[in-house]
């Protein structure tokens, strides 16, 4: 990712579903003050709820006062219907501001984060179906030899066992 290019302190990445927001990587500045760290994080996530895709100037922002940023950066980007990926990145020195060119490159890494976790989910379930395929295949091989009631082999499976010691044996 082409995220650590970006002269940042602080940055919180989450991915956000209807009932939780789960955090992928969070490096604060804070993370000695775990109390601060977790007040960090809490701000970041209420900024997500109440605002869209926008460059924000912490000095308008009485969430982030306390932190010392001198600008910050959210980058909410979804990823389908049930969930979106979102990124915070703030600088604390006057000298370091994120530019718009910044907040484009997040915009394009946030694309990249959402495009890799989707590819992810996909492999995921791909695994999944194939596993449960291998299961009923399995399940089918049982049935088509042996005898329900009494789990014996059928007729059918007998007379290919027979002729299959008949083939060796010769």
């Amino acid at each position: 990712l082409i995220i650590n290019k970006i002269n940042v302190d602080s940055i919180a990445i989450f991915r956000k579903t209807a009932d939780k927001i789960h955090v992928l990587d969070a490096h604060s500045g804070f993370e000695n003050d775990i109390a601060r760290h977790e007040k960090f994080l809490d701000a970041v996530s209420s900024v997500s709820e109440n605002s869209p895709t926008l460059l924000l100037s912490t000095d308008r922002s009485e969430k982030f006062s306390d932190f010392g940023f001198s600008s910050a950066v959210f980058v909410p980007h979804n990823g389908n219907d049930d969930w979106s990926l979102e990124i915070f990145c703030a600088t604390t020195g006057r000298n370091k501001t994120l530019t718009e060119n910044d907040f484009l490159v997040l915009s394009i890494t946030a694309q990249q984060i959402v495009n890799k976790i989707i590819s992810i989910e996909q492999m995921n379930e791909i695994r999944n179906k194939n596993r449960l395929l291998e299961e009923a295949n399995d399940l089918l091989f049982v049935r088509a030899t042996t005898d329900s009631l009494t789990k014996l082999y059928n007729r059918h499976s007998i007379l290919q066992k027979i002729h299959d010691a008949n083939e060796r044996n010769k």
